[in-house]
């Protein structure tokens, strides 16, 4: 047995709609609440993604830091929210088993990475998700990775 939907529609014909639109009259706010609205429009874009700068970071900058032994980050970008860096290994550089607050994703550019019993090569891709603990890091011959997490991910390294 099939059913038949019916949608009804609810608008004027438009001939009618027309000539109540072009009735209406404009009414404006008074110019303080113009300058209100205004300024609060400008501060959202200011404060939202859309409205930012852009960030250009040269692979020949400077900015590379110590974190462990043999293991270097260079922050790309920080907000109250996330951040992103890479992170580079040197051949045979090891990192303790942690747990992440935030998901966390990784994106291996280049060498090899061992993630507990996971191995990465380069172009693979691998999610953390919050709560979920992996075994320890490590490289064979060294790696460089591309990282976007929550900000709490920087007090873990």
């Amino acid at each position: 047995m099939s059913r038949k939907i019916v949608h009804q529609s609810h608008s004027l014909p438009e001939d009618i709609e027309r000539a109540l639109l072009h009735a209406q009259t404009e009414i404006a706010p008074p110019e303080e609440r113009k300058a209100a609205l205004k300024a609060s429009i400008l501060e959202r874009i200011s404060t939202t993604p859309q409205g930012r700068n852009f960030i250009t970071v040269r692979a020949e900058d400077e900015g590379w830091i110590e974190i462990a032994p043999k293991v270097e980050r260079k922050m790309l970008m920080q907000d109250a929210l996330s951040c992103s860096f890479l992170l580079r290994l040197r051949a045979g550089a090891t990192l303790p088993g942690h747990e992440h607050p935030t998901d966390e994703e990784c994106l291996l550019l280049e060498g090899d990475l061992r993630l507990g019993s996971i191995e990465l090569h380069s172009g693979d891709y691998h999610l953390a998700p919050a709560g979920r603990p992996h075994g320890a890091i490590s490289s064979r011959g060294g790696a460089l990775l591309y990282i976007r997490s929550g900000i709490e991910a920087l007090q873990l390294r």
